[in-house]
């Protein structure tokens, strides 16, 4: 929409400049102020925006070339005049002598069509722009065609998510984590599990002093929390075996409170699925 806007700003100043080139640098004035903005709100921001000004200059030469070499003859040139009529007769004498009307306009309006067409793979939008001479005057048509170039519009990525069969590559580590935490906003607490390392659950275990187990310990933990959302991501290390990501994520309790805290994760690939797994983690405010 804005790139055919501008097309026909671009359009009607070379058709004033066309007209009197006098008023294509007030056109060329607008299109250079307009031409930014429109760009910025383009996807994209086409490069070739910015020379939406070049053609009001070439039309704005036309037009003087057009004005100069038929103007400028009929300036300098001795001009005849039309004929005196004098009085003839006694009642005339005293009227003042008259000019005849000339019989002829000299010179032959132009009829300018300006067909301005869209080239690029999405090609849909002709505007055609023709000015109607008055009643009863000759014109002599005059058709300029405009080619603007359009930019292909920017390709959509679709995030890979794990464990999907049309993505067999391992995913990107912080769009697996944004999957992991949505997995306890849902309840899926049994995909979630498959997550954990035997090292991770390890950890846990001696860390209480018990077996870490899936009911009493991760399900009735993860039912307090409401939900948990991650505010920021920092992919610290990766490569095709391990990967190291720093979260900042706010946890809200069941209760109402919450809390937000720094996590360091480090990941490990689980060869079975060619995903990831949750190794060992660190947590600081």
């Amino acid at each position: 929409m804005t790139i055919i806007i501008l097309i026909g700003l671009v359009a009607m100043a070379s058709l004033a400049a066309l007209r009197d080139w006098r008023w294509g640098w007030y056109g060329m004035i607008v299109v250079a102020l307009l031409q930014d903005p429109l760009r910025k709100l383009t996807p994209g921001t086409p490069a070739t925006m910015v020379l939406a000004t070049v053609p009001v200059w070439v039309f704005i030469l036309i037009g003087a070339y057009l004005l100069f070499t038929k103007g400028w003859p009929q300036l300098t040139a001795p001009t005849a005049r039309p004929p005196l009529v004098f009085p003839t007769s006694a009642a005339q004498t005293n009227a003042e002598p008259t000019y005849a009307a000339p019989t002829s306009i000299p010179s032959t309006p132009v009829v300018v069509t300006v067909i301005v067409t869209a080239q690029g793979p999405q090609s849909q939008d002709v505007i055609t722009i023709t000015p109607v001479p008055p009643t009863g005057i000759p014109a002599t048509p005059v058709v300029i065609t405009v080619i603007v170039p359009v930019t292909q519009p920017p390709e959509v990525v679709t995030p890979v998510t794990p464990n999907s069969p049309s993505n067999p590559a391992l995913p990107d580590p912080a769009a697996f984590l944004g999957y992991y935490y949505n997995l306890y906003n849902t309840g899926d607490y049994a995909t979630a599990w498959t997550y954990l390392s035997d090292r991770f659950k390890n950890g846990v275990t001696s860390k209480q002093g018990r077996p870490y187990d899936y009911t009493r310990d991760f399900v009735g933990y993860w039912r307090t929390v409401q939900r948990m959302d991650i505010l920021q991501s920092t992919t610290e290390y990766v490569d095709s075996q391990s990967a190291t990501v720093v979260l900042r994520l706010r946890a809200t309790l069941l209760n109402g409170t919450s809390s937000t805290y720094y996590l360091r994760l480090h990941l490990i690939v689980k060869t079975v699925n060619s995903s990831w797994l949750i190794d060992t983690t660190q947590m600081w405010r």
